[in-house]
C-alpha cells in the first residue's frame, strides 16, 4: 500500500535531500534498464520501414516518370547574355588595370574589406 508523499515547504532542506534521493533512485533504474535493453541499429530500422511502406516502388515509379529538364531559348539567351556580361566587366577592368600596372585574372574572390564578390587582381 502506498503512503502519502510529505509535503515540504519551498526552503526546507528536507525536500531537497528528497528531490536528490528521488534522482539517485531514478537514475539507478534507468541504469538498471539500459543494460537489458538491446542496441537498435538506425539504418535497419530505416530500412525495414522503407519496405513496409513501399519506398522502393515509389522511387521505381518516380524514375519511370521523370522527364529530362531542358534550358528553354529564352533561358538560355539569358544565360548566354549574363555571361557575355561578365565577361566584358573582366576585360574592362584587366583594361583599367593594365593603365594602373596590374591586370585582373578570371577568378572571382572576395574583398577583406567590404565582403563584396570581385574579380580578383
Amino acid at each position: 500500500m502506498a503512503l502519502p508523499q510529505p509535503k515540504y515547504g519551498l526552503l526546507d532542506p528536507a525536500g531537497a535531500k528528497e528531490a536528490g534521493r528521488r534522482r539517485g533512485v531514478l537514475k539507478g533504474m534507468i541504469e538498471n534498464l539500459a543494460g537489458q535493453v538491446q542496441t537498435i541499429e538506425v539504418m535497419d530500422v530505416i530500412g525495414s520501414r522503407g519496405k513496409l511502406m513501399g519506398v522502393d516502388e515509389t522511387v521505381a515509379k518516380a524514375q519511370q516518370a521523370a522527364l529530362p529538364v531542358t534550358l528553354s531559348d529564352e533561358a538560355k539567351a539569358l544565360l548566354a547574355a549574363k555571361q557575355a556580361e561578365i565577361e566584358n566587366a573582366r576585360r574592362r577592368i584587366n583594361r583599367e588595370q593594365q593603365k594602373n600596372g596590374r591586370a585582373c585574372s578570371q577568378t572571382l574572390g572576395n574583398s577583406r574589406r567590404s565582403g563584396r564578390r570581385h574579380l580578383a587582381c
